[in-house]
């Protein structure tokens, strides 16, 4: 008897990739070549030139790494359709982390609660825990009054087959396509479930409004434990990232012990040492704790399937406040360095451990801060020197112009490919440069700040939970696509210096050029002045109020 397949890998082409990737290399080394001779034969300015070629190292040695990504491209599907009805399904935990209902509202937390409550799968095979690290009675109580919700809104989802099971997502605009073309019954049995649901809200926010039990997070407590109702793919597996993810559970099975290098089967294991008992769970010796145990577990030989599938699996909610978002990025910046120095760094412990392509995605994760200050080296030395009448460039009829500007050229374009092959937009790609050059100059520019202190004891290591509050007239702006710079001052500092310094240079390096007629040798730094000022142009308007005052 045939067995239906229940999932496909399929290799994407790649021949093309590689050839760019061999092309682009080859222009790499010509482009260092270029640099170190002339700093070597002493014909340059020395300081200037040095600093260049060391952020032109940085950027190659990053780029060498991100090509790992791009060795073997999979996509995989899978059938679900074909699951036999006989089979014996694993059991499903799933579980969900909160801290602060401030700054993760109490409602969103139950929506995701009732979610996974009501995943299409066997109710006596799925468990769903909430940990709330804060122990706030609000969320105590907003459990109960989900789990009362529940009674109704799981019944009405396996009645209609409803496939967006979160409630507020299935009442907004994602729901509509799951209206159409439906019974009376339906309509009538909706409007009951709604107006249920708007209660069940009601009752949550009248609870935080008048008792005031938002406040009352603590987080050094003792457990309380209360049980409610049942409701880098092609490389070995990519890694975790924080959210939108499935273990086996005995892959946490002495994860946090680093000094074990073999999985351990739990049934034959549990129970031996204390050394063993205490090493059961995630690895918190890296802020990063879902990415290091993830990194940890496929050291150990552990692998993992990435999916993305149309329909996406999990809807998750992310900050649209600038700060909190710098915030984020500055933690997850100062938890990779972490990652980078310590002993378990990809590139000496992973190495040993898993495939060198897999070791060194890793290793771009843990080293991509330092584009940071390759990125400050090329805003700012390319246009002091512009206005200084330093050439940093051929000039543009030398031949050496060229592999600059094909250099420049290919990346643009590779990342151009991505962006459209995963079905974006010109639009998205340019948005990814500006936010990319304004999250470097910022959140991860302090992360690379904040590190070291942290390292020299000057700075207590602090867990930040991300504000996931949503504003209404921040959403409004957010949804039109503004940026909003509003309490993210101290971030914005090198941002604005920055934008600034290449205002002043553009103007300053165009003056020059006509007095001294250089344009030749000076356009690529005035080429690169033009593009920070084009990225950077959200920094450019929230300044124009404050240059007219």
């Amino acid at each position: 008897m045939a067995t239906l397949t229940l999932h496909t890998c399929t290799v994407q082409p790649h021949h093309a990739t590689r050839v760019h990737m061999l092309f682009h290399f080859i222009g790499i080394l010509t482009l260092l070549y270029y640099r170190i001779t002339h700093l070597l034969r002493g014909d340059v300015p020395v300081f200037a030139w040095g600093l260049m070629t060391t952020a032109e190292i940085i950027f190659s040695f990053i780029w060498f790494l991100k090509q790992a990504f791009r060795w073997r491209p999979v996509i995989r599907s899978v059938y679900p359709e074909n699951i036999p009805g006989n089979i014996e399904l694993p059991g499903v935990d799933v579980f969900i982390c909160t801290a602060d209902p401030k700054k993760e509202p109490t409602v969103e937390v139950m929506n995701t609660v009732l979610s996974a409550m009501a995943l299409d799968y066997p109710p006596e095979k799925l468990a769903v825990y909430l940990s709330d690290d804060g122990g706030c009675p609000l969320t105590l109580y907003a459990m109960k009054e989900a789990g009362s919700f529940a009674r109704s809104w799981l019944p009405f989802c396996r009645k209609y087959g409803i496939k967006t099971r979160c409630p507020e997502s299935y009442f907004s605009s994602f729901g509509d396509g799951e209206r159409l073309l439906r019974s009376d019954e339906f309509k009538a049995d909706e409007e009951k479930i709604k107006s249920t649901y708007e209660s069940f809200k009601k009752n949550v926010e009248k609870a935080r409004g008048s008792s005031g039990t938002e406040d009352d997070v603590v987080h050094d407590r003792p457990p309380c434990i209360e049980t409610f109702w049942q409701g880098m793919d092609g490389l070995n597996g990519a890694g975790c990232t924080g959210s939108g993810y499935f273990l086996k559970k005995k892959t946490l099975y002495c994860s946090a012990n680093q000094e074990d290098e073999f999985p351990l089967e739990p049934e034959k294991n549990f129970g031996l040492s204390s050394k063993f008992n205490a090493s059961i769970g995630y690895s918190y010796d890296c802020m990063l704790e879902s990415t290091f145990t993830g990194y940890l577990l496929q050291c150990k030989g552990w692998k993992s399937f990435y999916l993305y599938p149309k329909r996406p699996c999990f809807l998750g909610c992310a900050t649209i406040d600038v700060k909190d978002t710098l915030v984020q990025i500055m933690k997850w910046t100062s938890g990779l360095l972490q990652f980078c120095v310590s002993r378990f760094n990809p590139l000496m412990y992973g190495m040993s451990r898993m495939s060198i392509l897999q070791s060194l995605c890793f290793a771009f994760f843990t080293f991509s801060p330092f584009n940071s200050i390759a990125l400050v080296i090329y805003g700012t030395v390319t246009q002091l020197c512009l206005l200084s009448g330093i050439p940093l460039f051929p000039e543009v009829s030398n031949p050496w112009f060229a592999v600059f500007a094909l250099l420049y050229a290919s990346s643009h374009c590779q990342h151009l490919y991505e962006v459209l092959s995963t079905g974006g937009t010109v639009r998205m790609w340019w948005n990814e440069m500006r936010i990319g050059m304004i999250r470097s100059v910022t959140g991860t520019l302090f992360g690379c700040l904040e590190f070291p202190l942290k390292r020299l004891g000057m700075l207590k290591a602090n867990f930040r939970l991300t504000n996931k509050a949503m504003d209404k007239e921040k959403m409004e702006k957010y949804e039109k696509g503004i940026f909003d710079f509003q309490g993210a001052g101290m971030f914005m500092v090198p941002l604005r210096i920055l934008v600034i310094l290449n205002l002043v240079s553009l103007i300053g390096g165009v003056k020059r050029m006509i007095i001294e007629g250089n344009s030749g040798e000076m356009f690529g730094q005035l080429f690169l002045c033009c593009t920070v000022l084009f990225l950077g142009y959200p920094i450019l308007e929230e300044l124009m109020p404050r240059m007219g005052k």
